[in-house]
């Protein structure tokens, strides 16, 4: 059996200063470059790590990338979030994304259906702006194509399959925690400096579709459009609460025309909403869980579609789409809770959906820096490999190449 191959971000603790370090990674979809999120000027090696599978004497070298800064005794280093574009052949880093000024929370490539496109990389930080890039540049900072600026910092964000629907979830900011969703073919392009700025409610509103208010209260940490429906989305925040929705227009609303019909309106009737996408004709189900740290779709219209929560607990659970319990895993840190000498694990990291081999894949670290990745079956998590060697710290972030490179 060929194991996968996976690119793993490690973060980088520097001297005396603890939130340095490298946030995220995501591979575009056609595998010819990813993108990595960071803070302060770090650069990037390639190594091979040495994947043991547990129960085989099978081995195959892994590549992936580790992030090391030659600067890390000056204090007087600034500290900049930005993102880097790599090249997935050379592994050297071919352009850099900067505008962010507060921790990049989200980022994600997206392949728009009806173009085929494999450039445009959308990120999420706690500054309150969505920031969507043209990677395609060939210069040493990628084209912003569009900034949308929110009231609220982003936790999470998420572009649907057809590339026009982005949906963020934000910080709970007073009582409220929201999803925001934007057209992104007419959101606002505008620099976004704080309440005092002129005309910043109308650009923030610009493309505004949906901002659902009631669908959690505490800190929205996951959004996640279908990846073959467009108008599907899973949420999950810090209160516990997973949602399915299926985005839905409005009773007073056209979709085919995005306006809104008031023709029938009498002024007893409570105000019509100015948005084209309703909460409540939008919620299809809802599901219980610890506070949720990931979400995730996986299947296929052949075999079904099912959904995946990791909690900051560092549990598992799957479910069916309509959110039917299938699986349930405890405290996955625990040996107890997965096969007998099964190699240590820390924390959650996420998960991967193989669709040629139509298997889940849970991926999770060690406070060493080892990364072991688990089959799921309903009634166990059996690891796949363990890669080793490459880290020294906590690992934040993976991505997996559809093919063998």
């Amino acid at each position: 059996m060929t194991l996968p191959q996976y690119q793993v971000a490690a973060s980088t603790l520097f001297a005396g200063d603890a939130s340095s370090y490298v946030f995220d990674i995501s591979i575009s979809p056609n595998g010819s470059s990813f993108a990595v999120s960071g803070r302060t000027a770090v650069d990037a090696k390639v190594s091979s790590t040495r994947a043991k599978r547990p129960y085989s004497r099978g081995k195959k070298d892994v590549a992936n990338v580790v992030f090391h800064n030659p600067d890390i005794l000056d204090p007087s280093m600034p500290r900049t979030d930005f993102i880097a574009l790599y090249d997935s052949t050379t592994m050297t880093e071919i352009g850099r994304c900067a505008g962010h000024v507060d921790t990049i929370t989200d980022l994600t490539f997206t392949s728009i259906q009806s173009s085929g496109s494999n450039s445009l990389l959308a990120s999420s930080s706690r500054d309150g702006t969505v920031r969507v890039w043209d990677t395609r540049t060939g210069t040493a900072t990628g084209a912003q194509v569009s900034l949308i600026p929110c009231p609220e910092p982003l936790l999470s964000l998420s572009l649907n399959c057809d590339g026009e629907l982005l949906a963020a979830g934000t910080e709970k900011v007073g009582d409220d925690a929201r999803i925001r969703l934007w057209d992104v073919r007419a959101a606002g392009v505008a620099e976004y400096k704080g309440e005092e700025q002129t005309g910043t409610q109308r650009v923030f509103e610009r493309g505004l579709v949906g901002d659902f208010m009631e669908a959690h209260s505490d800190d929205v940490t996951q959004v996640r459009f279908h990846p073959a429906h467009p108008k599907k989305l899973l949420s999950g925040g810090t209160d516990g609460i997973f949602n399915v929705f299926h985005i839905s227009p409005s009773a007073n609303q056209d979709e085919d025309h995005g306006g809104m019909d008031t023709s029938s309106q009498t002024s007893e009737e409570p105000a019509a909403s100015p948005y084209l996408y309703d909460e409540d004709e939008s919620l299809a189900f809802t599901a219980s869980a610890d506070s949720v740290h990931r979400l995730a779709w996986f299947g296929s219209d052949h075999s079904g579609w099912y959904t995946a929560c990791l909690t900051h607990v560092e549990t598992v659970g799957v479910w069916s789409e309509d959110v039917d319990p299938l699986a349930s895993f405890g405290d996955v840190r625990r040996a107890a809770d997965r096969k007998l000498g099964a190699p240590p694990v820390d924390y959650l990291m996420g998960t991967d959906f193989d669709g040629q081999e139509g298997r889940l894949r849970v991926v999770a670290g060690s406070n060493e820096g080892d990364v072991t990745i688990f089959n799921v079956n309903l009634n166990s998590l059996d690891p796949l490999c363990t890669l080793s060697g490459g880290h020294k710290e906590l690992v934040r972030g993976f991505g997996r190449w559809a093919q063998v490179r």
